[in-house]
Parts: C-alpha cells; sequence; structure tokens
C-alpha cells in the first residue's frame, strides 16, 4: 500500500507524476469541507507537504496518528508548531536555499532601483513622451559602498555573491561569526548600522527578529542610507521607518514585504523614495521549480530510509 501524503498547498505537474506513482495524494485545497476531509483521511496520512499561512498545529498533528514528516516548501516556519512535532516525533523539513538566488537578484534589484531613482526617473519619461533629454534625477551609484547584510544564511550568502560584482564591500551581523566567508562579521546590528551604507534584511521573522530594525539602527544608518527587507515585514518597525525617511534620516527603502497599521503602510505607498513590491521576490517559475524538486527529493529520501537535507526538527 502506498504511503498516503497530505498535499496542503500547489506543486507542480512534475512533483505530481513523481509523487503519484509512489504515493497516495490526498490534496486538501481541493476539498471545500477543510473539517470533514481531515475527519476522513487523518488516520491514514503519513506525510504533508505544505506551504504558506495555513496551520499544522498540535491538534491536526494530534489527529494523524501515522504522521512521520512535514515537508514545508518555502523556508519559513512559523505556520508549523514545532514543539508539537517534537513532542510527536514528526520531523519537519522546509524549503530553504531553493528560492535564494531569486530573492537575492530581487534584493539587489531593489537597491538599484531605489538608489537609482529608477521609477521617479521612469515616470518622467512616461510623462515627456519618452524624451531622454528632459531634467534628470542624479542619483549615487552602489558601486564600491559598504553593504551590510542582516542574516548571512543561504539567501544573505547569494546577496553577498552578487554585490561583489559591483564592488562592494561586505559586513554582516548574525547570531554566529562565520568561519567560511571572507566578509567582515560585526557582533551587534548596531555595529552593523554604523559600519554599512546600505542595508538588506533577510534573516529570519519571529519573536527574537521583531522590529529589531528600529529608530535607532535606522538613525545609525545615516542620510545616504537604504533599507531592503526581503525577509518578514515584522522585522522593521514600520512606523520608525516612515519617520525616518520622512524626517530624511536615511536615503530610502526597497520593501518586498511590508507590516504596520493602514496609516504607515499608506504613507509608504506616497513616497518616491520607496520602491515596493507584493513578496514576489521567491516567487520565480525558476524558484518553484527548485522547491518542487526538493520536496520530492526529501519525501523519496525519507520514506526509502535514506539521508535528507534541510531537516529543522
Amino acid at each position: 500500500m502506498k504511503p498516503a501524503l497530505l498535499i496542503n498547498c500547489s506543486i507542480n505537474d512534475d512533483s505530481y507524476k513523481i509523487l503519484s506513482e509512489k504515493y497516495s495524494l490526498h490534496f486538501i485545497e481541493q476539498d471545500e469541507d477543510r473539517d470533514a476531509f481531515l475527519e476522513k483521511f487523518s488516520p491514514i496520512i503519513q506525510g504533508i507537504v505544505t506551504r504558506g499561512p495555513k496551520p499544522l498545529d498540535a491538534k491536526l498533528m494530534s489527529s494523524m496518528p501515522k504522521l512521520e514528516i512535514i515537508c514545508n516548501m518555502s523556508a519559513g516556519l512559523g505556520a508549523i508548531d514545532l514543539e508539537a512535532a517534537r513532542a510527536a516525533n514528526v520531523v519537519v523539513t522546509n524549503g530553504s536555499g531553493a528560492n535564494s538566488p531569486s530573492v537575492a537578484d530581487h534584493a539587489i534589484g531593489l537597491l538599484l532601483a531605489v538608489s537609482r531613482r529608477t521609477v521617479p526617473n521612469d515616470d518622467l519619461m512616461r510623462s515627456n513622451m519618452a524624451n531622454e533629454f528632459i531634467e534628470r534625477i542624479r542619483t549615487d551609484t552602489i558601486c564600491g559602498k559598504t553593504l551590510g547584510i542582516l542574516g548571512l544564511g543561504s539567501i544573505g550568502t547569494e546577496v553577498a555573491k552578487r554585490a561583489g560584482g559591483f564592488d562592494m564591500e561586505i559586513f554582516y551581523h548574525n547570531r554566529n561569526q562565520r568561519s567560511d566567508v571572507p566578509f567582515h562579521y560585526c557582533s551587534s546590528l548596531m555595529e552593523l548600522a554604523v559600519k554599512s551604507c546600505h542595508l538588506i534584511i533577510s534573516c529570519p521573522g519571529g519573536d527574537e527578529t521583531h522590529h529589531i530594525v528600529d529608530s535607532e539602527i535606522l538613525e545609525a544608518l545615516g542620510p545616504k542610507g537604504i533599507v531592503v527587507n526581503v525577509a518578514r515585514g515584522s522585522i522593521v518597525d514600520t512606523g520608525a521607518l516612515v519617520q525616518a525617511l520622512e524626517k530624511g534620516r536615511i536615503l530610502g527603502a526597497g520593501l518586498d514585504v511590508v507590516e504596520g497599521n493602514e496609516e504607515d503602510r499608506k504613507a509608504l505607498s506616497r513616497m518616491e523614495n520607496v520602491v515596493l513590491t507584493p513578496h514576489i521576490s521567491g516567487h520565480t517559475h525558476e524558484s518553484i521549480k527548485r522547491q518542487n524538486a526538493l520536496i520530492c527529493d526529501i519525501v523519496n529520501a525519507h520514506f526509502t530510509g535514506k539521508p535528507f537535507k534541510n531537516r529543522v526538527v
């Protein structure tokens, strides 16, 4: 009998073909009554493939006595009760690394867009019938500047690679210093902000990093500094960011994720020195393909007793 997998998210055609050959797939997204679906299939589920905000809590895990593994396609694990998984002896993996190149591309793209005032210049060209001889907005380059990276994991490392192409000097702050990279380690976020011209945020979200980029960090970054966030909106105090931008304490911001109340978000949306994207940094055709391939590799390895990567519990 094939092991039963609960598919709690969309998967691509390749993954469907690979997994359906060896496993019995149960797509919860396709069922209108989630509770009835779980009541019917929970007793046989041995693995879950998931992504995004649908919660996998202790109650759900306790309803699945045969559950062995939860494979999260994205890197973030906020929707999964990790303590409940440990208590139930359920393996949890994530998709760390699968979308890192795409996120890093986007981070550098946002930094360039803010630094070179791409959006205001585009507006000028469009409103003047693409006349290149209109009055231009002069900007600085990012080439040769210092870049601070908050979180030198798989995404931060990819950011550093790309920044090296612009001859940027790289500083970083992690929980621990890494011995395998040539970049400058800062023992605190404040030290990182003081030493950096621009700051790219690529660390995990959660309680430990909630609002750690606050008014003091932004003040330390300085009036020529740009903040780019491709991690989680909760890491940046949006109210403090709005004030720093309004008062010229920093130069600009590139945000793929935004937390905060409607008033603060509205203020950001009106600023010419802010570039906003709707959490798309990791959502490319290539990254989705890599995430799907990783999930298939992990599931197959687990159920055949082989080693696999990205285990977090």
